[in-house]
């Protein structure tokens, strides 16, 4: 099934939305042609059935930055029209338009906050919206439309940001957490880990590769290797643990997490990465930013710069949800540059900090939100990727009991 798009110019910005949108999601054939008696910022998709659709975006012809009030969200997000501007408002939300808005000011690490994201303030954000806008377009145009290649995919991904919590580390940074541990809670504990007498919690790596094994499934891992700072806390990449750990790992992919510290910073990227490729004898191709702290368009620029193809930043740790609107991969488009680039994006939605730290759920509420938001992807046959840590996988103190919903995220496909 094939859908030709015909306009006076074919522009950067509709050719990259018409791909994703119909090529990448709906599995169709796309062909362009040029014809002059076109009006200005208008083209046409012309179906297969017959009909011809006419359409005006000015978003998608023009290469300045526009904002999300010139949108009417509610019959966006309406189930029963398709309104002529779904195209641009589909590229305004997977380019990240709004991120680049001077005006908004970011948190205090330099983010972008969900609160004030588009998707947020319309209740849109626990949506694949780019997606659930392509399916509509097929079920109000395309009786029977069969979606190829539908099935729910699952990625899981682990943030290494401390391979161990006492093990390996130097003295100068136990000893005090050793004695206030010993005056609060008359324990030695840390000490008995830090010497070997017991197992450290968040060395549970063996659990995790089980787990895997005996599910076939495959999982992302990022490992944070920057100098040891304030936000930054891994053990020395040279330490012995640390590499008995990438040695584990080393059969699932392993991918970077660039410091807190190297935000914007190209030669603490290139650094972090090129330790992580001699140490476990890699190619690292994955990225994902330390406190998910990257910046548009420059924090995507750098790590292309340094060779990484693929980015995993997309989402947020204070919301579940979809931050670019849509649940599956798509190529990055420098607005500043008005091009599509190299770069694959792939979002996730779910962090296990976010169920615990931010919304505060116990574990069955966090199962219920989860199959919610695997839903959303289901419905769309999308991309189900979530984030966890090891520290989260320890079983004990405010994480006892939360392996039962990492298991249950990860073997989401049987609850449908």
């Amino acid at each position: 099934m094939v859908i030709s798009i015909v306009a006076n110019y074919i522009s950067p910005r509709l050719e990259y939305i018409a791909n994703f949108v119909f090529q990448d999601i709906l599995g169709m054939g796309l062909t362009y042609s040029t014809q002059v008696d076109f009006g200005k910022n208008c083209f046409e998709l012309r179906l297969p059935n017959g009909k011809n659709l006419l359409y005006k975006s000015e978003i998608l012809f023009e290469e300045g930055h526009t904002t999300s009030e010139d949108f009417d969200w509610n019959r966006l997000t309406s189930k029963e029209e398709l309104c002529s501007n779904w195209l641009g408002a589909c590229f305004y939300l997977l380019s990240r338009m709004e991120e680049y808005d001077t005006k908004i000011k970011p948190d205090q690490h330099g983010r972008f906050e969900y609160k004030k994201s588009v998707a947020y303030l319309h209740g849109f954000l626990e949506k694949p919206l780019i997606e659930v806008l392509a399916q509509k377009f097929i079920n109000l145009y395309f009786t029977g439309y069969v979606f190829p290649n539908s099935q729910t995919k699952i990625i899981p991904t682990l943030d290494i940001d401390m391979t161990h919590a006492v093990k390996g580390k130097p003295i100068w940074r136990v000893l005090p957490a050793v004695i206030q541990e010993l005056i609060q809670q008359k324990s030695i504990e840390k000490f008995l880990i830090w010497i070997g007498r017991k197992d450290d919690p968040y060395d549970n790596f063996d659990y995790q590769l089980d787990f895997f094994e005996k599910n076939n499934l495959s999982a992302i891992y990022f490992f944070q290797v920057g100098l040891y700072g304030t936000f930054d806390k891994n053990l020395n990449i040279q330490n012995r643990r640390f590499k008995e750990v990438l040695e584990k790992c080393k059969f699932q992919t392993i991918a970077i997490h660039p410091s807190y510290a190297s935000f914007q910073n190209y030669s603490k990227i290139e650094k972090e990465i090129l330790k992580l490729k001699e140490n476990s004898g890699l190619e690292i191709i994955c990225s994902r930013q330390h406190f998910l702290r990257f910046k548009l368009p420059e924090s995507y620029r750098i790590i292309q710069e340094v060779g990484i193809q693929k980015e995993y930043s997309m989402g947020y740790s204070e919301s579940l949800g979809f931050r670019a609107s849509v649940s599956r991969p798509f190529i990055w488009f420098d607005l500043q540059q008005n091009k599509a680039t190299n770069l694959t994006i792939q979002p996730f939605c779910v962090m296990d900090v976010t169920l615990q730290y931010f919304m505060k759920l116990d574990i069955e509420q966090a199962k219920d939100k989860i199959t919610q938001i695997y839903n959303q992807v289901n419905n769309v046959g999308g991309v189900f990727s979530f984030c966890f840590h090891n520290e989260s996988l320890c079983d004990q103190k405010q994480w006892k009991g939360w392996r039962e919903v990492f298991e249950y995220a990860c073997l989401s496909l049987n609850h449908d």
